[in-house]
């Protein structure tokens, strides 16, 4: 179909929607003869592997059968593990809210740049002794890159920056 949808009358739109439901109703024949083609093509793997051991990639069917990562012919969604899903959090928090006050960063980064130019990790090892003992260099990046952006540093080479 080279028009779109918008395009079509409404004798194509019907044609098209009669021809979409004859490829709809072949679907569970279709899936029954891939089913069984894919266990034909195991058994035929499972000799070969006796046969030649080396010859025959094992992960060859199984990634054929199973796309999902489920055994063939099962469907639907799959069960719950027994210890339910994986928790994916970020470790302790370090105020109730998980963040630190607004401020504290940019006021720290300010405050070791005040006068001087220094390197990234010259500014980490400040705030890590100074203000903030937990904190990452990628957090202290992204304030660095904040504070170039509103005009407050700038970095006059690579890596280093000073206060406006």
């Amino acid at each position: 179909m080279s028009k779109l949808i918008s395009e079509l009358s409404i004798e194509e739109l019907e044609q098209e929607l009669k021809a979409r439901k004859e490829l709809a109703k072949q679907e569970p024949k279709l899936r029954r003869h891939r089913e069984s083609l894919l266990r034909e093509l195991e058994k035929v793997e499972q000799q070969l592997a006796l046969i030649a051991p080396g010859l025959v990639e094992e992960s060859s069917a199984v990634s054929l059968a199973a796309p999902s990562g489920r055994p063939a012919g099962k469907r639907g969604r799959p069960r719950k593990n027994a210890d339910g899903p994986k928790k994916r959090g970020r470790g302790p928090k370090r105020t109730p809210t998980g963040r630190l006050p607004k401020g504290v960063l940019p006021n720290a980064i300010l405050d070791a740049l005040a006068d001087r130019e220094l390197k990234v990790s010259e500014i980490v090892a400040y705030i890590q002794e100074n203000v903030i003992p937990t904190i990452e260099r990628k957090n202290v990046s992204v304030a660095l890159n904040k504070l170039k952006a509103t005009g407050k540093i700038e970095n006059p080479s690579r890596g280093v920056y000073k206060a406006v």
